[in-house]
This record gives structure tokens, sequence and C-alpha cells, in this order.
């Protein structure tokens, strides 16, 4: 064993290459603290008993390849261009705390005991294939330019807390402990692409600019936290649910995505400022999924499996019909309706003071067809039913009429549909039911008045006693004589009548059911 001992020296190109001969040779003992390296360090195939590089400053940069660290190795405090550590083995506790290097680069490393870089100041880093057996810490961390990590295993805990750093990416990394990142901020983004998470069940992510979790996977329940303009989870896997909290103005994106336990998403206190925004949930498995304070007006709900495990817990959150008449009520809508009938020419309502408006979000998306949105609608239905939300399933029974009657296989059930809708509103509007109502009296009325009566009285007193007869299935009313047309219109009358009614009751018991 060869013991160098280079504290707060000099080191130039002589002692490296008696370094390197020593080491190829036997093990080493290495003391550098605060020593200065004005030549480049390099150092390959070596086994460093001991190594302490506390204070140390590498003006050329430090390479370390094919090492064996069998004991501590220190480099707190240590500063240079580049730190480099390829195909090591660091058996010891390591420390890099408080280093403060240009490029930090880490590959095929592994770290079999307690590691950490608490308070590193870098520019750039670089980590592949890299194995933190113990617990690794990054706390504190400031890094002006990108981290990636790529592939990197974490057997234990692993911990970002206060740290912050321009970008950082994560693909491929496998994370066995719990993740802390509380605090945890980034200029540009937090990537954790194809990621697996075995332990965290709580997580923050806050990013300027997006978050991403996209084809990552969560063993356990987790409780998530984003704070991003833009977050992409597509094709995730939330294997035993998770409580999605998003910041305010924020928007998500769930294609594909697979929730496997009780699911809420929602928006972060919000406050006075607009909601988050889902704009998909195309794809997606779900098992309970809450949705709750969000903006869904431009949300793909399609191909969606198990949509009736699909919960839209309060008002506002989809967007809204254009109004028939101005200022008339305006129900909630799928995203995917609204796509379908924008700018799409007659129909019922072509004559609305407001057209339709294709969502953002599904501009270039193919056109669904109405018996495709009409099932939706009725998964959604059945949900807010079975939740007791039946003022809410009220508008989803709609929507599913109006894709039904679009959709209509043929001409006779689009009539009966039609009529349905434009006398009741499907048995949901009380005031077009209502209107219908007088205007059946009326009409009546005036065919009592025309050729229904032998003897007719006043206008006034036929409209009374048609009024009367209307709401009177069985109970005699004054006795007139009538003809045989009016003798029909009379059974017109007594069969219309409750029939309007009874749709009137049903119109005022959806909106006022709980």
């Amino acid at each position: 064993m060869t013991v160098f001992d280079f504290r707060g020296k000099h080191v130039g190109k002589r002692h490296l290459r008696a370094l390197r001969q020593a080491a190829a040779d036997s093990e080493v003992v290495l003391d550098c603290t605060g020593a200065t390296f004005v030549a480049a360090f390099e150092i390959s195939d070596a086994t460093l008993v001991g190594a302490n590089f506390s204070g140390a400053v590498f003006e050329r940069g430090a390479r370390f390849e094919r090492v064996e660290f069998k004991e501590d190795a220190i480099f707190d405090r240590a500063r240079g261009s580049e730190l480099s550590f390829r195909d090591g083995t660091f058996k010891g506790l390591s420390a890099l705390r408080g280093i403060k290097v240009v490029n930090l680069v880490l590959r095929d490393t592994c770290f079999e005991r307690y590691a950490s870089f608490d308070e590193a100041a870098l520019r750039q880093a670089t980590f592949r294939d890299v194995t933190f057996a113990a617990e690794a810490r990054f706390r504190q961390v400031q890094c002006s330019g990108p981290i990636t990590m790529r592939s990197v295993r974490f057997g234990g805990p692993a911990s970002f807390h206060a740290s912050t750093v321009q970008h950082l990416s994560c693909p491929g990394c496998r994370f066995e402990g719990p993740l802390q990142s509380d605090e945890l901020s980034a200029e540009k983004g937090l990537h954790f692409v194809g990621s697996r998470f075995e332990d965290t069940r709580f997580l923050t992510l806050d990013a300027k600019e997006s978050v991403s979790l996209r084809e990552a996977s969560f063993a356990q329940s987790v409780v998530l936290s984003v704070g991003s303009e833009k977050f992409d989870a597509d094709g995730a896997c939330f294997e035993r649910g998770v409580d999605l909290m998003l910041a305010p103005e924020s928007c998500g994106r769930f294609q594909g995505t697979s929730f496997f336990g009780p699911t809420l998403i929602t928006t972060l206190d919000a406050g006075d400022r607009p909601r988050a925004k889902v704009v998909t949930l195309d794809r997606s498995r779900v098992d309970h999924l809450t949705l709750k304070e969000l903006d869904l007006s431009e949300c793909s709900f399609a191909q969606l499996h198990r949509l009736d495990d699909v919960l839209i817990a309060g008002r506002g959150q989809l967007g809204l019909a254009p109004p028939v008449i101005e200022g008339s009520y305006r129900r909630e809508v799928l995203a995917d309706e609204a796509a379908r009938r924008a700018n799409e020419p007659g129909g019922m309502l072509g004559w609305a003071p407001v057209p339709w408006r294709r969502p953002a979000a599904l501009e270039g998306t193919s056109r669904l067809g109405a018996q495709e949105i009409a099932e939706m609608y009725r998964a959604m239905r059945k949900s807010c039913e079975d939740s007791n939300d039946y003022p809410g399933a009220s508008d989803f029974y709609y929507g599913e009429m109006e894709m039904r009657r679009e959709g209509a296989a043929t001409w006779i059930e689009r009539a009966i549909l039609t009529v349905y809708w434009l006398v009741s509103g499907y048995g949901l509007r009380a005031g077009r039911t209502a209107i219908a109502f007088i205007l059946m009296v009326l009409l009546l009325a005036l065919g009592f008045q025309a050729i229904g009566l032998e003897d007719p009285p006043s206008f006034s007193h036929t409209f009374a006693w048609t009024f009367t007869a209307s709401i009177s299935l069985t109970r005699s009313v004054e006795r007139l004589d009538m003809t045989t047309a009016g003798a029909y219109l009379n059974v017109a009358a007594r069969v219309l009548g409750p029939a309007l009614i009874a749709l009137i009751v049903l119109g005022l018991r959806s909106r006022v059911r709980r």
C-alpha cells in the first residue's frame, strides 16, 4: 500500500505520474486536502483505500476511470472545470458536498453506501447507468444548466430538497425508495419519462415550463402536486391511484394513462385564478376517477375505458352549449360533441345566436360519430346517478338524446326524437312543455270553436272548457253538444293534456332532485 500526502500542495505532472505508477502496482491512500492540481488529474484501473480531496482545486479537471474507492471518498468543496467518474465503485461513504464544478459526469458507476451531493454548484451534470444502492442526497444543489440522469437506479431514499436547477431529466430511472422533492424547482422542466417509483407516496414537482411523467409508473398510491404550465402524463401508470393537484392556469395531458385505483384530479388552491385545464383523457384506463374544480371544456373522453367510473364532481367544469334563445339555459357539453357540431351548417341549432366552436385542443382531430358520443354521455350519466348527482346527470342525458337523434338509423326514429325534443326537451325542459301545453289548449279551443261544437259559446268560455278537459283524464266537465270532430278533439285533449302535465312535472323534478 502506497501513501501520498498532497495536503495544501501544488501538484503537477511529475507527482501525478508517480501516483499512476504506484496505483498500477498496489493500493493507494490519497490525502489531497486543499491541494491544487495544476495539471489534468487522470487515474485509471486503480484501487484507492482512502481518498480525501476536501477543498481540492482541479484546474484542468479530474477523471477517474475504473477506480475502486474501498473506503470513504471525500470531495467536499472541491472545485474544477470537470469531475468525471466512469466504471467506478464507491464502497464507502461518498461525500461530494459543496463541490463547484462546471461539468460533473458519472457513467457506469456504483455507490454502495450513502452518497451526498448537497449544496453542489454545477453548470451541468450527467449521470448514466449509475447505481445508488443506499441513500442519495442532492439537497440545495444549484445547477445553472441541465442535469441528466439516464437509467439511474436509486436503491434507497433520494432527496432533492430545496434544489434549484435549469432542467432535470430522469429518463428510465428507478426510484426503489421514497423520492423527496419538496421545494425542488426548475427554471425550465422536470422530466421523469419512463421512470419507476416503487415507494414514493408524496411528490411535489415545480417547474416554470413543464413537468413530464410520460410512461412513468407508481407502485404505491401517491399524493402528487404539480406546479408548472404544462403537465404530461401520457402513458403513465398509477397502480394504486393518485391524488393529483395541478397548478392554476396549467394544462394537463393524460392520453393512454392508467389509473388503477381511486383517483382525484383537481386544481391546487385556484382562488380567483383560472382552473387547471385537462385537454385529453383519450384511451385512458380508470378505476373510480374523480375530476374536481378543473377546466374540462377542451378535454376529449374518446375511447376512455370504463367511462362510467369517471365522476365530474361539481358543475362549471365542462363547456357550455350555445344558447337556443338569448339568455336561455345552456347545458354542459363534452368537448367531443362541440368538436362534432362546430361549423356544422343547418340542424336544429343552425339558427342559434352563438355558433358552436371547436375546442382548440381538438383542432385537427377526427370527427367522432354521434352514436359514439351518445355512449360516452350514457356512461357519464350513469356515473352521476350512482353518486346521486341527478341534476348533473340530466345534462348528460340531454346530450345523449341529442346524439341519438342526430345519429338515428331511420327517419321514423329521428322524427319521434325530434318531437320529443321540441315539445319537452327530452323531458327536461319544463318551461318548453308548459308552452307546448298552452299552445295545445289554444289550438284545440280554436278547433272546438270552429268545428267541434254544435252551438259554440264565446271563445273565452270554450278556452276555459278546453283547459279543464285537458287536465281531466277521467273527471267529467261541463257537458256541451259536440260534433263528430269535436268528439275526436275531446279525446285528444284528455290524452295529450295529462301527458304534457306529466312531462312538466318530470322536467321540474330533474332540476330539484338531489
